[in-house]
């Protein structure tokens, strides 16, 4: 496996498991397994919702698992194998797939069209038409069937997919069962599908389009097929800054830029591809940091304002925008972080009079007063704070650990939000606020050794790092390394990363249970909140933690370029072994990379 950029090639150390030769692209993405499937590898665009389009593109006389090498490079992939190679690129405008070989290659193309979480297996219709000029056009009907809705033959939408090559197509229509593998091991039901191989094509280049009407998909191939070296070029067109003295972070840090904004719309950002593809309030805010150090600031203001409106009346927004399901309780506290930072950003740059409007200023500082006085008035028991279960970012629940009650980051957070709240206004009243409840906090969850995590379990949690992220002034410099030598002892994993439960706990897991919630905050190892944990540790004291810190920035970097979705950050690893699970893409895990190595560069240089 190597990565490319214009003047610099990497090459990975050694083969890290099962991987995927992967492209994310703000409107379509691909992902084609080395070794075991999941139905979410393969063709995706986004409109809207997301779409699957294709399961698999086979080759005659070699199999993907079978490449002698890969080289990844922002939009484009290839892939080499022995005297062929071939590449994908993906279109940035349009979503559109392009492929090409160095010599003829006949494929066989299994169509799986389809919004991306319905399984429903029946009324699935596809039409296909031979046009002239080497063109194919697909016209795919998703209806109702009483043998999983409750109507019959109602249609319920359609796509159409556009596919022109420079060679030659024989018909075979015919449907092919698919095994996943990868999702069998990942608890995540269904292990088999049934997807449609309707032509083989003998080609050395084509390309897909997609769309809700055929003239739509149409236009797409009419105008960017002739286009086909130019879009080439553009897809390898990737700038990789150097941050660092060391290649591998440089690439994985651009990488992570890169994946963070392939799931950016104008509207919002999505928490993560495949299956977290909804704007949730809590990924979006944390995740705002990595794009203000990209410079895309236009648009986390935006991302940041539709935030703001959201507030509901307890002082809290729901964990997922737009959907009224459960709440989360630390959403704005991140929000407002970002804002401040941005604020500070702006000042730095001499763009804060040009970016930062008095109606957003406004907007800012009345979401902080408004939340401070509605979270005092709501859910102020004995100055703290209290949780409802799922609406802390641990929000799995197993046996009988809900976190429901009271929890130190969250009480952390509005110790910082009392804090800001007063220095916005100059009011004594949050002054006072944020004494008393920081005596009140002090006097509950430190020992003088640890910071417990909840006051109901009293478990050691790496929550203790956020909490430190967001207010360092709870205890004083020797308290804060007591507390986080205490978590490391509880907590730290040889290969890098921290558990999210003490490893002595009767629920830690040490592998991974997918969506079965056993490990999911009881040993599994979150990729985002090591990096908070290790820019903690680097601002407490970057001398003593060194060691931890390197070792976190070094699974980071080699689970970035070298680790299942190759080029892109994922959600979680098992706490026994360094694995790279959960969604293929994860925005806060990007985003925190992309601040982890912003805040110390400055020391790896």
């Amino acid at each position: 496996m190597y990565h490319s950029s214009k003047d610099r090639i990497i090459r990975s150390r050694e083969p890290v498991g099962s991987y995927r030769a992967s492209i994310f692209n703000k409107n379509s993405f691909l992902c084609i397994p080395n070794r075991k499937r999941s139905r979410y590898d393969g063709y995706f665009v986004k409109a809207k919702k997301l779409w699957k389009i294709l399961d698999e593109i086979r080759f005659d006389f070699f199999e993907i698992k079978d490449a002698d090498k890969i080289v990844k490079c922002k939009n484009s992939m290839q892939l080499f194998f022995k005297f062929i190679n071939i590449s994908f690129f993906i279109d940035e405008p349009t979503g559109a797939l392009l492929f090409e070989s160095n010599t003829d290659i006949k494929m066989n193309f299994l169509f799986d069209i389809r919004n991306a979480f319905d399984q429903r297996i029946w009324g699935r219709h596809y039409e296909v038409e031979y046009l002239s000029d080497n063109t194919i056009a697909i016209h795919f009907v998703k209806k109702t069937d009483t043998r999983e809705d409750s109507t019959q033959g109602q249609k319920e939408f359609e796509k159409f997919v556009v596919i022109k090559y420079n060679g030659h197509a024989v018909s075979n229509q015919r449907w092919i069962e698919q095994e996943y593998e990868y999702d069998i091991d990942r608890r995540s039901p269904e292990y088999k599908r049934h997807v449609f191989s309707p032509f083989d094509i003998n080609a050395t280049r084509l390309m897909i389009a997609t769309g809700d009407s055929l003239d739509e998909a149409m236009n797409k191939i009419k105008a960017r097929y002739k286009l086909f070296d130019k879009i080439k070029n553009l897809a390898t067109d990737f700038e990789v800054e150097r941050v660092s003295r060391f290649e591998e972070v440089d690439f994985a840090y651009a990488s992570a830029k890169d994946s963070l904004l392939s799931l950016c719309s104008k509207d919002c950002m999505v928490a993560g591809a495949p299956w977290f593809f909804e704007e949730w309030s809590r990924d979006e805010a944390i995740s705002l940091i990595g794009l203000i150090h990209s410079n895309e600031l236009e648009l986390a203001r935006s991302y940041m304002m539709n935030i703001l409106k959201n507030v509901y009346y307890n002082g809290k927004v729901y964990a997922k925008l737009g959907e009224k399901s459960h709440f989360s309780i630390d959403a704005l506290p991140w929000l407002f972080n970002r804002v401040s930072y941005m604020i500070r950003f702006s000042d730095k740059k001499n763009i804060a009079d040009y970016f930062l409007t008095k109606h957003f200023i406004s907007l800012f500082k009345g979401s902080v007063i408004n939340t401070a006085d509605l979270i005092n008035k709501f859910l102020g028991k004995s100055h703290m704070i209290y949780s409802l279960p799922h609406e802390t970012w641990m929000d799995s629940t197993y046996g009988n650990d809900t976190r429901e009650g009271f929890n130190i980051e969250v009480q952390a957070m509005y110790l910082y939000l009392n804090k800001l709240a007063y220095a916005l206004t100059k009011d004594e009243f949050y002054k006072e606020k944020e004494r008393e409840m920081r005596t009140e906090v002090v006097n509950n969850f430190f020992n003088g050794e640890i910071l417990y995590d909840n006051l109901n379990t009293k478990l050691i949690r790496p929550n203790v790092f956020i909490a430190y992220y967001f207010y360092p002034e709870l205890l004083s410099h020797l308290q804060w390394k007591r507390v986080f030598n205490s978590a490391i002892k509880a907590l730290w994993l040889e290969w890098g990363g921290f558990s999210t439960i003490d490893k002595n706990s009767d629920l830690y897991t040490p592998f991974h249970t997918g969506e079965y919630p056993e490990s999911y905050h009881r040993g599994d190892s979150w990729y985002f909140l090591n990096n908070i944990a290790a820019i903690a540790m680097y601002k407490l004291d970057r001398t003593i933690y060194s060691s931890y810190i390197a070792d976190i920035i070094s699974a980071g970097t080699k689970e970035i370029l070298w680790m299942n979705s190759v080029g892109s950050a994922a959600e979680l690893s098992s706490a026994g072994t360094q694995t790279s699970q959960g969604a293929f893409n994860q925005a806060w895990s990007n985003a925190t990379y992309i601040e982890l190595i912003k805040e110390i560069s400055k020391e790896i240089k």
